[in-house]
């Protein structure tokens, strides 16, 4: 017989609590959406900032282009899609031009994406997103060692 007498009650610490690890995964899960959604907005920042004075006033059409070859490298070298992995030079060089570009490209095509990349250093370096955390000066030698492969293709 329940009287509804507080010996009945669960006593706390009793209840059914969702795991602690439940809401790290949902807290991750909800940071990576956040994170994710920064890049895409960056992106377009550098698409319309491609289509200004700083960005050389190319049209839509072409600001897209440098956007989708920029994506590209980015899918290539990091299949997460961390904004950030475009400034290591390594992973740059050794999984986009190396094991990627050089075997699936012309050479005017690779020319075309590492330039894609150095107006992106360029926007990062003018712009100062939020979103990336790179040091400016990491950034500038990623826009140099473009330049310098891009002249040998």
């Amino acid at each position: 017989m329940d009287d509804g007498s507080v010996q009945d009650l669960p006593h706390i610490g009793q209840f059914e609590d969702n795991n602690d690890e439940e809401h790290e995964v949902e807290n991750e899960e909800t940071e990576e959406l956040q994170e994710d959604q920064g890049e895409v907005k960056i992106l377009k920042s550098f698409c319309q900032w491609m289509q200004t004075v700083d960005g050389g006033r190319r049209d839509k059409k072409m600001a897209k282009q440098h956007c989708s070859q920029l994506r590209k490298i980015l899918s290539v070298i990091d299949p997460e899609g961390h904004l950030s992995s475009l400034f290591n030079k390594s992973l740059v060089r050794d999984k986009f031009l190396r094991d990627h570009a050089e075997k699936k490209y012309k050479p005017d095509t690779v020319k075309a994406h590492l330039l894609s990349l150095r107006k992106f250093c360029s926007f990062v370096l003018t712009e100062n997103p939020r979103c990336i955390e790179v040091d400016p000066v990491i950034v500038q030698k990623v826009a140099e060692k473009a330049h310098l492969w891009s002249s040998s293709y």
